[in-house]
């Protein structure tokens, strides 16, 4: 498969003034004529006059037809100004900040005192408490958990023959209020800052 060229400028398109010159050549060229012929028209001596002559007339020349490695010689010296006027030394300076995954910081517990109830706020609390009805049932799963229970109860005092003890499990029945009460309220004075 034969390969082909890719246009390089297809957005800038240049007007042709003369066969392959465009008006920028053109331009340049004449550019360097002109300060050749002032150059020539100058009461300066020959031999000062024709080197300067030649430097002009060729400078025009190359300005307009020589490019090198695709780029006119007029760019390739606007860019030789601007490097040896642009600061060379380059120096990277570390951010100091660091990315907030790197700063994480757990949070400081607040160092206070559990909340002590007020005789006020143990009544409401103690009175909330028994405002909740008891459950009379033991709920499904309490009935469940306690045949489990008494099933390995009995196998293990067949195995080895000892008595076993009695188990205490989580029933949601209130036995005693009064007990449940105080111990609410001890939990509520130690946790309270949590809530």
């Amino acid at each position: 498969m034969e390969q082909h060229p890719i246009p390089q400028n297809i957005a800038s398109y240049q007007f042709r003034l003369v066969g392959d010159m465009t008006l920028k050549q053109f331009l340049e060229l004449a550019g360097g004529g002109i300060l050749a012929l002032i150059v020539y028209k100058s009461g300066l001596p020959e031999i000062i006059k024709w080197p300067f002559i030649v430097v002009f007339s060729l400078a025009g020349i190359a300005f307009a037809f020589f490019p090198l490695e695709e780029r006119p010689l007029d760019i390739w010296i606007i860019n030789f100004f601007k490097s040896i006027y642009s600061p060379t030394l380059y120096l990277w300076r570390k951010q100091p900040k660091l990315p907030d995954f790197f700063s994480f910081a757990p949070a400081k517990e607040k160092a206070s005192a559990a909340k002590r109830l007020t005789p006020e706020e143990r009544l409401r609390f103690s009175e909330y408490l028994k405002s909740l009805p008891p459950e009379s049932h033991p709920s499904l799963f309490d009935q469940k958990e306690t045949a489990e229970m008494g099933k390995i109860n009995e196998y293990l005092k067949q195995q080895t023959g000892l008595k076993p003890q009695n188990i205490l499990h989580s029933t949601s029945k209130f036995v005693k209020v009064n007990k449940i009460n105080e111990q609410m309220v001890k939990m509520y004075e130690l946790f309270a800052t949590r809530l």
